[in-house]
């Protein structure tokens, strides 16, 4: 199947939207011209380019939940596949061209990201977070595409390594870093939050079966015999959401009913006297993250309310769920591998050791596309700095303490 993507700066309000194999990215430029200085631009790529979404993830990873069982089944894939389809090659196609006309935008006004981030470490942190000691350089602005990759990886790498040593040891000290010159692997970059992430417990089967008899496409409760119902739902919770499901909807399905008592049990849904189904929000809220995004990082709302925040506390007691404390979530480590080396995924794109062996395209075309894409590296590295202090200063560390 084939897309076309139009990403485009107009004198028109941003708006975002599909048709038919269409996708269309227009930006605001007027809203982009009043939005100059470094932290709106920064702040464009959360709010207005959305690499981020609400709950401090990045965008641009690829998820299960966004693959069809097509896509899932169809092909030979070996374990040490990144595997993607559609919906990840849509938006990774999208941020690229977005971040290739933004740094044009940007040129002309004599902007250059990398002078950005060079800021965003050397005066931002120290004056907005009393954080100090990173240090990056940005390249010269009139060299290569090729000669700013082969600056940009190192300074990105350092920039990771001297996080790193910050969430360790509160400080940088320089000499360490010279000490251990290693790289560090992307899933061993740590997080100043004692408890970042929760993910699914896969010793614990049941909240997965909860996740897929609510969300999945194949879920056993789409078996609904109510001729008035939509037979297109692509989930049960859709379908609870839009129509007014009954018990006795599924009077040849004993299996159906089981499930739906078992959902009673697990305290996602309820079952009045009369037989209506309804859903327990609160629950579902949680369960419909942990199934399409594989993780929660819980300082965000609406997880941080207070009856949201004890659920997620139960489930932890439970050890339904588990914690993790790093600066990327397994998704986002699993995106960083694939753009950077082959380590973990055989069909890795290589950007890091292609150009710091010598072993890179020598089309300057090829060379202009693959400096964009250190740029979106050196980008997200930035926002999930930014947000693991930010959420460490405002004391997330007091949420889960106990």
């Amino acid at each position: 199947m084939r897309y076309e993507i139009e990403v485009a700066f107009l004198q028109l309000a941003t708006i975002i939207y599909y048709e038919d194999n269409s996708c269309k990215f227009h930006y605001d430029i007027n809203f982009l011209n009043e939005r100059l200085n470094y932290p709106e631009i920064l702040e464009n790529f959360i709010y207005v380019f959305q690499y981020m979404d609400l709950y401090g993830q990045a965008t641009c990873v690829s998820l299960p939940s966004e693959m069809s069982l097509l896509e899932q089944r169809i092909g030979y894939h070996s374990e040490r596949d990144y595997r993607k389809g559609i919906a990840f090659d849509v938006k990774e196609c999208a941020q690229f061209f977005t971040l290739m006309k933004y740094v044009e935008f940007l040129k002309q006004k004599e902007i250059y990201l990398e002078n950005i981030i060079e800021w965003f470490f050397s005066e931002y942190l120290p004056n907005e977070f009393q954080t100090e000691g990173f240090s990056f350089l940005a390249p010269s602005e009139n060299t290569t595409a090729l000669e700013k990759i082969r600056f940009l990886f190192p300074e990105i790498e350092g920039i990771r390594n001297q996080f790193d040593l910050y969430v360790r040891n509160g400080e940088i000290d320089y000499e360490l870093i010279y000490l251990d010159s290693t790289p560090k692997l992307i899933s061993e970059i740590g997080s100043l939050l004692k408890k970042k992430y929760l993910y699914i417990n896969p010793d614990h089967a049941d909240l997965g079966k909860e996740c897929r008899l609510l969300f999945s496409s194949q879920s056993i409760l789409l078996c609904n015999e109510n001729e008035s119902i939509d037979a297109d739902y692509s989930s049960f919770f859709k379908m609870c959401i839009r129509e007014k499901i009954n018990i006795a909807d599924y009077p040849d399905f004993e299996d159906c009913v089981k499930k739906l008592y078992w959902l009673q049990s697990r305290k996602s849904l309820y079952i009045l006297d009369d037989g209506t189904i309804k859903l327990n929000y609160e629950r579902v809220i949680v369960l419909y993250h942990l199934f399409h995004d594989c993780v929660i990082c819980p300082y965000y709302y609406p997880f941080n309310k207070k009856n949201i925040a004890d659920i997620l506390k139960a489930m932890i007691e439970e050890n339904e769920l588990v914690w993790e404390s790093s600066l990327f979530n397994r998704k986002e480590q699993d995106y960083l591998d694939y753009m950077l080396n082959k380590s973990k995924f055989d069909n890795g794109l290589d950007l890091r050791n292609r150009y710091l062996h010598g072993n890179n395209t020598l089309d300057i075309g090829k060379q202009e596309e693959d400096y964009i894409k250190t740029l979106k590296i050196a980008i997200l590295t930035v926002l999930k700095i930014s947000e693991d202090i930010r959420l460490y200063k405002n004391g997330a560390n007091n949420m889960f303490s106990k």
